[in-house]
């Protein structure tokens, strides 16, 4: 049967003059395209496989993961370029620059090849896996939180090798010119285990009872959050820290007053049965994201449930996991 929706390939062939209210299905994002505004032209997009959409990003309606707060940066490892998969390299290309897909165009680059991620593809995910020396491998975005912020939320999607021990999202805190282990505030993984921790704005960790060798059990969503008062740390849905700690405006400002880094210290080092450590999806916002919470303490509402429930969609993986002990 033919099809009744005209199509494009991707963003740059999409109709130069179209009509207001054209409607088109782009093959390379899977999105439904409508002409809201013939001059420019203008499109809006409606996501049938339920992408995240948030103001100002690619999607702004249409799919049932709407959140209110736009993130500071959204690395997305389907979307190379920040917009679709025209710009993605080939398999095990290298990856010079990944494109901030929020519209704030913090962009993640490494200019040295030895140090850049290759692109891959694993049980039908895309992603980006980290040199696996143990010298190498990160990202640095340049961008630095506003003064001001009431704290970070990082919520990623992660493939973690054996013997892998890093911080694979962080911020270098105010002076430093790299991260410093225990001190800058994103996630941590411990080795061999690959527990995750939170690693917040007091300068130490908080590490998951949620322990256990899983490295091998697939890409895993990692969500951390930490400001005046409240941290937290979700693996899916599941609780796996939470605590209370008091921070001043100014503590907060210190600790978040340098760069956004993805790996460090590296993300994934060579070991047996084990390899670079891979990048699915991450997302940073500025402050700590809306949530609510169940009796025994795991994720059930708002907008950090949403963006996981989302992952968790796309990625295949369980929101309330059995985790090995």
């Amino acid at each position: 049967m033919a099809s009744t929706l005209e199509t494009c390939a991707n963003t740059a062939a999409r109709p130069a003059t179209p009509a207001l209210g054209a409607t088109l299905y782009q093959e390379d994002t899977n999105q439904i395209i409508v002409c809201s505004n013939a001059t420019g032209p203008v499109w809006k997009t409606y996501e049938a496989n339920g992408e995240l959409a948030y103001p100002s990003g690619i999607y702004t309606e249409g799919t049932p993961y709407v959140i209110s707060v736009q993130p500071a940066m959204h690395f997305d490892a389907s979307r190379i370029n920040g917009a679709d998969a025209s710009g993605n390299p080939a398999i095990n290309g290298k990856v010079a620059t990944w494109e901030d897909r929020s519209g704030n165009s913090n962009d993640a680059t490494q200019g040295t090849a030895a140090d850049q991620g290759a692109f891959v593809k694993m049980g039908g995910h895309f992603g980006i896996k980290m040199p696996t020396s143990t010298t190498l491998g990160m990202y640095e975005t340049g961008h630095t939180f506003a003064s001001g912020s009431d704290g970070f939320t990082v919520v990623g999607v992660f493939g973690c090798p054996n013997a892998c021990t890093s911080k694979p999202v962080n911020c270098a805190r105010s002076g430093a010119t790299v991260p410093v282990n225990f001190q800058d505030p994103g996630i941590k993984v411990a080795a061999v285990s690959c527990t995750f921790s939170l690693s917040h704005l007091g300068g130490n960790y908080y590490t998951s009872t949620l322990g256990g060798d899983v490295s091998s059990a697939g890409p895993r969503i990692v969500s951390v959050l930490d400001g005046d008062g409240d941290q937290k740390l979700f693996e899916a849905q599941q609780v796996g820290y939470t605590g209370t700690a008091a921070r001043t405006q100014a503590a907060i400002d210190d600790r978040l007053g340098g760069p956004w880094w993805l790996g460090w210290d590296p993300f994934g080092a060579a070991a047996s049965g084990g390899g670079g450590g891979i990048y699915n999806e991450i997302l940073i916002f500025r402050n700590t994201v809306g949530y609510t919470v169940d009796g025994s303490g795991n994720l059930n509402g708002g907008d950090l449930n949403t963006i996981v429930s989302y992952l968790a969609n796309k990625y295949g993986v369980e929101t309330n996991p059995v985790m090995l002990r």
